[in-house]
């Protein structure tokens, strides 16, 4: 189904023509890539659907964003503005965020063990309305034990997970998806990063990724995953930072 936020099919045509056009214009100049972000919708389309699998891209970018249902039958989502994530909550988990937190997670996993992308998207987004604790902490047990629990279903899996700075350079959630204390302990389980803008607008394509090198030097990391062109097709390499 189509929203008025993502790409619309009839432009998808387009979007493929233009991104291979310019591959071969730079070709030897830019690192061009061609991807999209999929959702994971259980049953109706994940980043390995039949129908991305097809369009022969070189990366996915998989994120969870739909939940559930608010009370007039539309979709849920979990970046949805403050007073329609409250909706949600009320309409499909009964006012309980551990259960829409639960929910979340389980759909994440659930996409990194049968349908994984190349690349995990956003990965804590279900925290953007939770700036200042208004639904929970994230220091409280239970939802740490949550997070902890689909690290390591992403530490087994082959997928890269985004450091995604949107959600400071729109000031959505004030901080980086996801929180320094996940970095932590993606660097504990050898999880493979990439930092990514998750830009709306081309003037903020490299938004905050010089303050958020620093922080992944001060946790420890000292390079990223990145992709590259070879004789075998994209492949992902080491980058030192």
């Amino acid at each position: 189904f189509e929203t008025d936020w993502t790409m619309k099919k009839k432009d998808l045509t387009e979007y493929l023509e233009v991104v291979r056009n310019l591959k071969k214009k730079y070709r030897g100049k830019i690192e061009i890539f061609l991807g999209l972000e999929v959702d994971y919708i259980p049953g109706i389309i994940s980043p390995v659907s039949p129908e991305i699998q097809e369009i022969s891209l070189d990366f996915t970018i998989g994120s969870v964003h739909f939940l559930g249902q608010l009370d007039n039958g539309y979709a849920w989502t979990v970046d949805s503005p403050l007073y329609e994530f409250e909706q949600g909550i009320g309409a499909s988990f009964g006012g309980d965020i551990k259960k829409a937190v639960e929910c979340y997670y389980r759909h994440m996993n659930r996409m990194v063990e049968e349908h994984p992308p190349d690349i995990i998207g956003h990965f804590d987004i279900i925290k953007m309305n939770n700036k200042y604790r208004r639904f929970f902490s994230e220091g409280e047990k239970w939802y740490r034990d949550i997070v902890y629990n689909s690290l390591s279903v992403v530490a087994r899996s082959k997928c890269v997970l985004e450091i995604n700075t949107g959600g400071v350079v729109r000031n959505s959630s004030g901080s980086l998806y996801p929180s320094e204390w996940i970095l932590e302990e993606c660097l504990k389980q050898n999880i493979p990063i990439t930092v990514n803008s998750d830009t709306h607008n081309p003037s903020e394509v490299d938004g905050y990724f010089k303050e958020t090198f620093a922080l992944l030097k001060k946790i420890g990391f000292t390079s990223q995953a990145q992709l590259t062109h070879s004789d075998r097709g994209p492949q992902w390499t080491k980058n030192s930072f």
